[in-house]
């Protein structure tokens, strides 16, 4: 929790990379609907959660530390993260985290007597208010499809309009089969500052609206 121009269509002898030819104009994509997610069950949600903090506690380096029981405040959406979870950690002293503007969060400078203390804050933090299962449930295909869908109709035509030129992307059934982690995006190999990146995201929105149903 703490992370994705070109032109995607060519018509007859019109090719073009991010610029709009004259008398060449290429037909929109047809509309792909959002998909139909069937809901996590309430069970299948919590070992979900629950797994995800198992893994949150491992990362803190703290193994041979008391895990602390925690009372879950509630749960929150992923774009929430990074300002409800600061927030917390202020709560807890440590008024130098603060919010990224690519939606991570920056611990500022702390000293080595405090790191311990800062990764269970952390960790404290997180189970106060977990992220949503849903966006930690494996995608399906037809979300796999809406994302590219929605790549190739309107993120990539958004981040041209503001000076980006984006590699070609994979075809369709290449990004289905090979989504995760390392798959592609059109954000994937841009190099821009946290800045550049924030601004490009509030315009260009990564995720589409209506993935998770």
């Amino acid at each position: 929790m703490r992370r994705f121009g070109y032109l995607a269509y060519s018509v007859s002898s019109c090719v073009a990379v991010g610029i709009l030819l004259t008398g060449c104009t290429a037909p929109a994509p047809a509309p792909v609907p959002a998909p139909d997610v069937t809901p996590i069950s309430g069970e299948a949600a919590e070992e979900i959660m629950a797994q995800v903090l198992d893994d949150q506690w491992a990362a803190t380096g703290l193994p041979t530390a008391d895990r602390p029981t925690v009372t879950r405040e509630r749960i929150i959406d992923a774009n929430e993260w990074a300002s409800v979870i600061t927030g917390c950690l202020n709560e807890a002293g440590f008024s130098s985290a603060t919010a990224d503007e690519d939606g991570g969060i920056a611990s500022g400078s702390l000293p080595a007597a405090q790191q311990s203390a800062y990764a269970m804050a952390m960790y404290t933090c997180n189970a106060k208010y977990p992220v949503s299962a849903v966006y930690n449930t494996p995608l399906d295909d037809s979300q796999l499809e809406y994302i590219y869908s929605y790549f190739e109709s309107t993120l990539i035509p958004c981040l041209n309009e503001l000076g980006y030129e984006i590699e070609e992307p994979p075809s369709r059934t290449s990004f289905v089969t090979n989504y995760g982690p390392n798959g592609w995006s059109p954000y994937k190999n841009l190099s821009l500052g946290s800045k550049k990146l924030a601004e490009a995201q509030e315009r260009c929105p990564q995720v589409p609206e209506g993935l998770y149903g």
